[in-house]
């Protein structure tokens, strides 16, 4: 299990770049309508309140805010695994493009170059890894159901132990990436 497991990891974030990629090459035909940044901020609702803790000089709110959208990032993608991995594939589209379009956006507005944005998003980058590693739990699960429905064959307690180690990986994952966001990222 642990090989298809993660080729569903690596197929999760091939579907997660794939958006994401369009976006940034089609940045003019593709784009959000956004005049400004402050405008750009209200395109995502999680960007706008963690940009509202960050300007009260509340690191530890937007950490949380930060968190806890990733963290129920993971869990939709998980539970979309319930829905033959529809919902899992779907979220995994909108949430590389709309990453995209924050990040398009901040640079269409000259909020900061190609460099600049690298330099505050590669440390917590790991979140990548922890949301794609949910989504390969949320495909993994939409194989179980078409394993079953196929064959009657349920899924084994060692791979369901894989998966609930893995789904705690991925959020801790999650959590680290939220704490370098916040408190490295931002002091670079």
């Amino acid at each position: 299990m642990r090989a298809s497991y993660w080729r569903l990891v690596l197929l999760s974030a091939l579907m997660w770049l794939l958006p994401f990629g369009l976006r940034v090459v089609f940045t003019t035909e593709l784009a959000i309508e956004t005049k400004n940044m402050s405008k750009a901020q209200t395109s995502a609702d999680p960007f706008k309140k963690t940009s509202f803790y960050l300007s009260k000089g509340d690191q530890y709110g937007a950490f949380l805010s930060i968190w806890k959208n990733n963290a129920t990032v993971g869990i939709y993608n998980v539970l979309g695994g319930i829905l033959l991995g529809i919902g899992t594939i779907l979220n995994l589209i909108m949430n590389g493009y709309v990453t995209a379009d924050i990040l398009a956006s901040i640079y269409s507005a000259g909020g900061l170059t190609i460099g600049q944005l690298s330099k505050l998003t590669l440390p917590h980058s790991i979140e990548l890894l922890g949301i794609w590693m949910c989504s390969g739990i949320g495909l993994t699960i939409a194989r179980f159901i078409f394993r079953y429905i196929k064959r009657e064959i349920f899924p084994e307690v060692r791979e369901l132990k894989s998966l609930l180690f893995y789904f705690i990986f991925g959020q801790v994952t999650v959590l680290v990436a939220a704490w370098l966001e916040i408190y490295v990222s931002l002091k670079l």
